[in-house]
């Protein structure tokens, strides 16, 4: 089973190109929502969250307050750091036991994990191959985004294939 990474920017089409993968039939793993439940209340990374942000980022209902959170992450960029040490490591734990499942369960052509932080988060220890999605030249040209830099990394591009 080929194992792959899907990576971009903010608004590179990693999702549409994700949910065009998923309707063809391919397993993939959205990193982002994986993270996200890492902090549920259930979870070890909430209890480590709360020891290292304090019981100011969480909500009435037990959860952790991911606004809050990002408010305090976003302006010092030591406790991005710090909250990424926190949930990156179990992120790559999980991305390399799913990949395991599907090998195990029978997925044999290809399986994906969306990741806009594949290799910042130690995903890409589980050996996808990275894969980057871009935006569409027009959106390029309008300077919606900025270009993007230069990479060996193969782009899917959301730009209709040359007939």
């Amino acid at each position: 089973m080929l194992r792959l990474g899907l990576t971009g920017g903010i608004a590179s089409g990693k999702s549409a190109v994700a949910a065009m993968l998923r309707e063809m039939g391919f397993a993939v793993l959205d990193a982002d929502s994986l993270a996200h439940r890492l902090i549920e209340p259930s979870q070890p990374a909430h209890n480590e969250v709360l020891q290292e942000f304090g019981q100011a980022v969480l909500a009435p209902d037990g959860r952790v307050d991911r606004a809050k959170l990002s408010a305090i992450v976003f302006a010092d960029r030591s406790k991005l750091d710090r909250l990424n040490a926190i949930v990156h490591p179990r992120v790559a734990e999980v991305v390399f036991r799913q990949f395991e499942d599907w090998q195990r369960g029978g997925t044999r052509d290809a399986a994906f994990v969306e990741a806009a932080l594949l290799i910042e988060s130690g995903a890409a220890s589980a050996k996808p191959r990275p894969a980057a999605a871009s935006p569409p030249s027009f959106l390029l040209k309008k300077n919606f985004f900025s270009p993007p830099r230069r990479s060996t990394v193969p782009v899917l591009s959301s730009k209709p294939a040359a007939r």
